[in-house]
């Protein structure tokens, strides 16, 4: 914490690290939640999973507490004896002293994962692992390892078919490359990184990506290419909240104004990017940030003020162990020291970067030392010393940029900016091709509907034709039955007229043959009156 203060109070005052302080513990509703569980939980494996968890919702804005939480996890996870979780908990302490520069710590827990999910067969967390261990090594300049350990990652995300860290992978050792002075295979993993994390969705291994391309073209002297990459990455970072990221490359945008001498431009990035880095807690960002202020100084003649920044810087390095950033910033002291003719001073931390710089193979960081010690030699007049050390700088300047790589590079950028048109125009003709079989398919559908339509049509057409028919039937027996119902009712009438007939025929016969009421009423009264 001390570096931290000294550091603020070179370029602001007391407000910024109050409100750093506040700001530092303020809590979304994730961690909230997080925090209650933990509270309720019992020491077990659920315990591990929500202090892990809040480990990392953590590690950027307060990676200290990060680690403590990972310590509980790991605690818990050992005294259960369950050695995923085990795994996983080292693994987390590995990223977050990673985080913090402290490598020594970040490697120890690393292994300790590494160690466990071999046994475990894990290949998944043996990819993440060797990753993790990569990165460190990275930070610290050794590229060999970082090399080694990124292609152990890479191996295994292919056999798993892992876009998202076949991407990831592909990056890193594209910057291994990168700092090595390789430009070519810089690029060729970069940009197949590129493809691979567009395919797979995998935003952050695209950013950085290109992010680092732009750094390629800024080293190249290319600043328009330069600033359009890096502007695109910037873009990204700020879509998806990515602050680390925006102050890397805040930082680095702010590293071409500085080198078109446009120093008040440039520090408006730095300064920006400087906030954002101390409230992240990026040692290592802020040191570079802190380097890059310096040098702006240092361009100023105001070489005083310069060597604070520097010193603050290498000593934020040299305790992270960044090899790479103590080899800078050995550098950026020994170019003040020149400037104010302090050539042993000069010439010691020249020596001694370059030392560093051939131990961990930064090509690039050698050719600028070797230049520098030529001129510094040649200023004192010793001549064979200057000679040979400018010797070493042109080999080192022709296998960093001679003509086959150079053409080499070229291709390599038209390649995948072809192969972007391809995919461009594959894709538009895939959507051609997919609005046709769609329309197609519709087609096909309609067709079928209509057929559908007139066979429904047929059926219907037969069962109404079918049902008028019988119908027509049925009223041509009803009409029969009625003729035949109506006949016989005739014939029966007919019958019924004869029988009628035939009653009164024979009751005028009978009438005709019996005497009346009358008649006999009368001789009755006849009879009596002669019997009297």
């Amino acid at each position: 914490m001390s570096i931290k203060k000294t550091i603020f109070a070179l370029l602001f005052p007391l407000t910024l690290l109050e409100g750093l302080n506040k700001g530092v513990f303020a809590q979304n509703r994730t961690v909230d939640s997080l925090s209650a569980l933990i509270k309720r939980d019992k020491e077990d494996t659920n315990k591990v999973k929500h202090l892990n968890a809040l480990g990392a919702e953590l590690m950027y804005q307060d990676p200290d507490t990060s680690i403590l939480l990972s310590k509980q996890a790991l605690a818990i996870s050992i005294k259960k004896d369950d050695k995923k979780f085990i795994a996983n908990s080292n693994s987390k302490l590995g990223i977050y002293y990673w985080l913090k520069g402290e490598y020594a710590n970040s490697l120890e827990a690393h292994f300790k994962a590494l160690e466990i999910r071999l046994k475990l067969k894990d290949k998944k967390g043996l990819s993440d692992s060797y990753c993790g261990i990569g990165l460190v090594y990275a930070d610290q300049g050794d590229y060999f390892n970082a090399l080694e350990y990124y292609s152990k990652a890479l191996k295994i995300s292919e056999e798993l078919g892992d876009k998202k860290n076949i991407s990831v992978n592909l990056s890193n050792i594209g910057s291994i490359y990168k700092n090595q002075g390789n430009y070519p295979k810089a690029l060729y993993n970069y940009l197949s990184a590129i493809k691979i994390g567009e395919e797979s969705g995998h935003i952050s291994s695209v950013e950085v990506s290109i992010s680092n391309i732009g750094l390629i073209y800024t080293d190249l002297g290319d600043y328009p290419k330069a600033l359009k990459y890096l502007n695109d990455a910037l873009k990204i970072d700020k879509e998806t909240e990515n602050k680390i990221r925006i102050a890397n490359n805040l930082t680095n945008i702010g590293a071409i104004y500085f080198n078109k001498k446009e120093y008040t431009e440039a520090t408006k990035y730095y300064l920006e990017a400087l906030k954002i880095n101390e409230e992240t807690g990026n040692i290592n960002g802020t040191a570079l940030t802190m380097s890059n202020i310096g040098n702006v100084y240092s361009n100023q003649k105001k070489y005083e003020r310069a060597l604070e920044y520097f010193k603050s810087a290498f000593k934020i390095n040299e305790e992270a162990g960044n090899k790479h950033g103590m080899a800078s910033r050995l550098g950026d002291l020994a170019m003040v020291y020149f400037a104010q003719k302090k050539q042993q001073e000069a010439e010691n931390h020249y020596l001694k970067a370059l030392e560093i710089s051939e131990k961990i193979g930064a090509l690039g960081l050698q050719q600028d030392y070797h230049y520098q010690l030529s001129s510094l030699y040649n200023d004192n007049r010793e001549y064979k010393k200057s000679f040979e050390h400018y010797k070493t700088y042109n080999v080192l300047k022709d296998s960093l940029f001679n003509e086959a790589k150079s053409k080499e590079f070229t291709q390599h950028e038209m390649k995948y900016e072809f192969e972007k048109k391809e995919t461009v125009i594959r894709s538009e003709q895939d959507k051609k091709d997919a609005l046709a079989a769609t329309e197609q398919r519709k087609q096909k559908s309609i067709l079928a509907l209509a057929c559908c339509v007139l066979i429904l049509a047929f059926v219907f057409t037969v069962i109404i034709f079918r049902t008028l028919r019988i119908t027509r039937k049925q009223k041509q027996i009803i009409e029969i039955k009625k003729k035949e119902t109506e006949e016989q009712k005739d014939i029966i009438e007919e019958k019924n007229n004869d029988i009628l007939d035939s009653i009164r025929y024979a009751k005028r016969i009978q009438v005709a043959l019996l005497p009346t009421e009358k008649y006999i009423d009368r001789n009755l009264k006849k009879l009596n009156i002669d019997k009297q």
